[in-house]
């Protein structure tokens, strides 16, 4: 292997680090936070999957600002150890939590966490780069879009575009399906059904 395309294998395990303490832990907490919510303060399933959401709902905007720190900091180790302390102090007070604290603080702790978790998943991505700037697209963009791929997050349009196409045509077929057939149950229940025998 030519010696300028060789990179430094901590950066790899760097971003590999990162990736396992934040999108990992996003998707072991979203995946027990329902089932948390719903047992420990004695909620409905449905009351507590709508709490449990809001753990994911601050991706809408604490992911960006994670990104938009990491680039505007310049110091990406210090940006990402933060975002990492606050992770690390955001589950311990979340281990914390049983009946008897305040729903309300529960949710709280819940969403500040949420925060650090999401903003340590947009700065993750300044760290890409920082493996070696000509093979980004081989090392670092591979590897996040296989993981985003695997956990269902978004991936370039170009790739999904082809899988959009299909799965359009697909529900074209399920809509026009469905409509037929509510068509023939409304006319059925509003006019009856007439038989005819030969």
């Amino acid at each position: 292997m030519p010696e300028d395309d060789k990179y430094p294998f901590s950066s790899v395990v760097a971003l590999n680090v990162t990736y396992c303490a934040n999108f990992d832990a996003e998707l072991a907490v979203v995946s027990m936070l329902p089932m948390f919510f719903q047992e420990t303060w004695g909620l409905t399933a449905v009351a507590a999957g709508q709490i449990a959401a809001s753990f994911a709902f601050v991706n809408l905007f604490a992911r960006p600002i994670g990104g938009l720190v990491s680039d505007r900091f310049g110091n990406r180790r210090f940006v990402m150890m933060s975002y990492m302390l606050g992770i690390a102090i955001g589950f311990v007070m979340m281990g914390l939590l049983d009946s008897n604290w305040p729903l309300i603080i529960a949710i709280a702790i819940t969403i500040i966490c949420s925060f650090f978790v999401q903003g340590a998943e947009g700065a993750a991505f300044g760290i890409v780069p920082s493996i070696k700037w000509r093979v980004t697209g081989q090392i670092g963009l591979h590897l996040i879009r296989l993981v985003a791929r695997a956990q269902g997050e978004v991936l370039r349009f170009e790739t999904v575009l082809p899988h959009l196409r299909e799965a359009y045509a697909k529900a074209a077929w399920v809509q026009a399906v469905a409509r037929f057939t509510s068509e023939l149950v409304a006319r059925a229940w509003v006019q009856g059904v007439r038989l005819q025998t030969a």
